[in-house]
Parts: structure tokens; sequence; C-alpha cells
């Protein structure tokens, strides 16, 4: 493990006005301290991408793994509640191993700071929504993009998951192209012989009809997949 003191990559500053051009109420010193902490496990954030209202998306380089980039997701704890959903995310994901479901390494639990971490691959093209912005795909593209999507949700659903809030934003891109399903904070694992469990939220223009009544099924991610197309 390195120095708690070691130099920080990012100052207080620019995470103030990352934060701040975000219009993010995440105060900028618990960001900081999070550097801080993350470093005793040889992991030195880079860059702050993105802010979402459970926190921060990093940038990071693995230095106990030849420096291998990382994604960290950095999630502010006010209660246990949110801690085990945390967990649970973080166990579901890696039960499932698919090239088309993002990879999870490692969790850690800031307690000082009340910052939950989930590290997973980095995907250097970004999420699947500001990809269709940027680029003018062809015909060939859209579909092995959307070959892709369902062949991760198979993988998933194999596992007895409901992923619950598949959108654009939360499908990225490796830098091949490669789709990586992300973000199963919302899913649900059926029980038993179960095949319909209770809804707990979702992106509306995603969901389907069931779901907005709170019932919730494997065939609500297939609509939600139609939905994408």
């Amino acid at each position: 493990m390195q120095s708690y003191q070691q130099e920080q990559s990012l100052s207080k500053e620019t995470i103030k006005q990352f934060l701040k051009g975000k219009k993010c109420s995440i105060p900028s010193n618990q960001i900081y301290s999070s550097l801080s902490f993350l470093q005793q496990y040889d992991y030195r954030v880079i860059q702050l991408i993105d802010t979402g209202s459970y926190g921060v998306v990093m940038k990071a380089l693995d230095g106990s793994n030849r420096n291998r980039v990382v994604a960290i997701k950095l999630m502010i704890v006010t209660d246990s509640d949110i801690l085990k959903d945390n967990i649970q995310e973080y166990q579901k994901c890696l039960l499932i191993k698919h090239p088309n479901v993002v990879k999870n390494y490692q969790q850690l639990f800031d307690e000082e700071n009340e910052c939950y971490f989930i590290i997973l691959e980095f995907c250097e093209l970004g999420n699947l929504y500001n990809y269709f912005q940027e680029n003018s795909l062809t015909y060939q593209e859209i579909l092995q993009i959307c070959s892709q999507i369902i062949e991760g949700i198979i993988a998933v659903h194999e596992k007895n998951i409901i992923h619950s809030d598949l959108k654009p934003q939360n499908i990225l891109l490796a830098s091949n192209c490669q789709i990586k399903i992300c973000d199963l904070g919302m899913s649900k694992q059926l029980l038993g012989s179960k095949s319909h469990t209770v809804a707990k939220g979702g992106s509306l223009d995603f969901m389907a009809p069931e779901q907005v009544e709170g019932k919730l099924s494997k065939q609500c991610d297939v609509y939600a997949i139609g939905c994408i197309i």
C-alpha cells in the first residue's frame, strides 16, 4: 500500500470546478478525501468523468496491476440501506461473466468519509447515448450494437437477474466498440421459480407498462431493448 500522504493527482480546485460545472451538490472535500483513501489501495485518480444522484465516476490507474486503466464509481453512503444495495449490485455483477457485461474488479468502503467504491473496467468510448450523438453509424454498425446488447442481457437473465434500468446511458463501449452493459444498481434477482418481482424504479422512457405499475419480469428488459433499438 502507498502512503496516505502521497501527492494527489487532482487539486481541490479542479474537483470543485468540475462539480460546479455539473451542478452537483456533493461536497468537493468529500471527493478529495476519497482520493487519499483510494491511493492506499494503489488507485491513482487522474480524471473525473461524470456525476449522478449517487456520486461520481472517475478514471484511475491501478498501480497494483501495471497501471491498468480502470473506472471507479464512487457512491455517497448516507445510511445502511444504500450500502446494502451497493454491495448487492457488486455481488450480482460478479455472477455474470460475459464480454458484453462490464467487469467488476473490487469493492471498497471508506467508512470515515461515507464513500463506497466499485472498481470496474474502463470503457474508452463512453456510453451509448453520447456515442450515438457524436457518430454517424451505418446500418451494419447499429445491427452489431443491438446484437451485442441482446447477448449481454441474455447473460444477465441466465443468472435470473432482471436489469430493470436498461437505457443507452447504462450501456458502455470499449475501444473496439464492444458493448458493455453496466449499472445493475436497480436490478432484481428472481428467487426460485418466480417469473415476476416488485419493481422499484427505472427510467420512464424505457419502462414497460407493467413495470410502471410495479410488476417486473425479464420481459421488461426485452421491452427496454426494443425502445433502445
